[in-house]
C-alpha cells in the first residue's frame, strides 16, 4: 500500500497571531537610564482601551518633561535655522518651541509577516540635545545593534507592538530581550541593512499603529522669575505622595513578587481606592478632583525597590494641601 502523505499542519491565520496577544491588561517595557550606574528595569503599565490611547506617550512625556533640564536656546536656533532656511524666527515662536515637550519614537524593528507583526520601538527626549542631556550609551549601543545609528540623549524607554493592521496591542518586552543575541535584534540588522526599515517618521506612520504625539509642556507665562516653593507633600508608613502643577503622584513600596493581577486602583472623580494582595493600603475622598481617563498606574522595580506608582490627573490646577480630606 502506498503510504500516506503526512498532512501539513495549517499556517496560523493572523486572526490567530493576534489571539496571542489580545485581551491583556498590562504591558511589560523597559526604562534605560542615562545615567550608567542605575540599572536598567522592566516596567508594567496598563493596556491601552483604543488605538487613540494616549496615556502610555503621555506618560513619557511627563517623565523626559521632569528629568530633563531647560533647552539651550541657542540650540533650538541653529536647529531651526537649518530647517528654515534663513527665515528669521520671531520671540512668540521661540517661546512656544521652548515650551513644547515630544516624544521621538526610533524605529528598531517593524510589524511584518516576518517578525509575526510585531515592531519594537525606542522611546525618547525629542529634545535631548537642546537640553543638553547626557548621552545614554546602553540606549545608544542596542540601537546600533539593531541597524539603527542613534546618539540617544537622555533616558530611554524600549517597547513592543502587535499590528497586522487588523489589531493593535501593546506587548510584553522584557529584560530577557534585551540581550544582545536576542532574535529580534538579529532580523532588525539584517532588514535596516538592507534598506528596507522605515527611513523617516512618516515611512514608521505608515507601516505600523504606533504614535508620535506632539503635547504643549504646560508652564506659567510672564511675570518676575522668582525661586520656586515647593508645593505640599506628605507620606505615611503604607505610601508617599507629592504633587506637581497638573498631577499628583503616589508611590506605594510592594513586596517583591507583587504583579499586576495583585494590584487593584479604583480611580473616581472625587475618590481612590487602592488595594495590594487584597489589603487597602489607601482609600477616601480625595482633596480635589481629577480625571479619571488621565489616571494611570503601573508597577516597576524588583526586590526591595519594587512599587507601585500611581499618577491622578487633577481636574483643575490648583495646589492641594493634603492628599485626602
Amino acid at each position: 500500500a502506498t503510504p500516506k502523505t503526512p498532512e501539513r499542519q495549517p499556517k496560523p491565520s493572523m486572526s490567530d497571531l493576534a489571539k496571542q496577544y489580545l485581551g491583556k491588561k498590562t504591558f511589560k517595557y523597559i526604562f534605560i537610564p542615562a545615567a550608567f550606574g542605575e540599572p536598567m528595569r522592566e516596567m508594567e503599565a496598563p493596556q491601552p482601551q483604543t488605538l487613540q490611547d494616549n496615556k502610555f506617550i503621555e506618560s513619557l512625556r511627563k517623565h523626559f518633561t521632569k528629568v530633563g533640564g531647560k533647552m539651550d536656546k541657542k540650540i533650538v536656533e541653529s536647529q531651526l535655522a537649518e530647517k528654515m532656511k534663513g527665515k528669521k524666527i520671531d520671540d512668540s515662536m521661540m517661546n512656544e518651541l521652548l515650551r513644547q515637550s515630544s516624544v521621538e519614537i526610533v524605529p528598531l524593528s517593524v510589524p511584518v509577516k516576518a517578525t509575526k507583526f510585531l515592531s519594537i520601538s525606542m522611546y525618547v527626549d525629542d529634545q535631548g540635545i537642546a537640553k543638553n542631556l547626557p548621552k545614554n550609551e546602553r540606549a545608544s549601543k542596542m540601537a546600533l545593534s539593531a541597524g539603527r545609528p542613534t546618539e540617544v540623549r537622555g533616558d530611554a524607554f524600549l517597547g513592543r507592538v502587535f499590528d497586522d493592521q487588523d489589531s493593535w496591542t501593546r506587548v510584553d518586552f522584557t529584560m530577557a530581550d534585551c540581550s544582545s543575541d536576542a532574535e529580534w535584534i538579529n532580523f532588525a540588522r539584517a532588514v535596516n541593512k538592507t534598506g528596507q526599515g522605515p527611513s523617516s517618521m512618516a515611512d514608521l506612520k505608515a507601516m505600523m499603529g504606533d504614535k508620535v504625539t506632539m503635547l504643549n509642556n504646560s508652564q506659567p507665562r510672564g511675570g518676575a522669575a522668582t525661586a520656586p516653593k515647593e508645593p505640599p507633600s506628605g507620606s505615611t508608613d503604607k505610601y508617599s505622595w507629592k504633587q506637581g502643577g497638573d498631577e499628583i503622584e503616589i508611590t506605594i513600596s510592594v513586596p517583591p513578587e507583587c504583579k499586576s493581577k495583585h494590584v487593584k486602583v479604583k480611580f473616581q472623580t472625587s475618590s481612590i481606592a487602592v488595594e495590594v494582595q487584597g489589603e487597602s493600603i489607601l482609600q477616601g475622598k480625595l482633596f480635589g478632583t481629577i480625571h479619571t481617563d488621565g489616571s494611570t498606574w503601573s508597577l516597576s522595580g524588583d526586590g526591595k525597590e519594587r512599587a507601585l506608582s500611581i499618577e491622578l490627573e487633577k481636574a483643575k490646577e490648583i495646589t492641594w494641601t493634603a492628599l485626602l480630606q
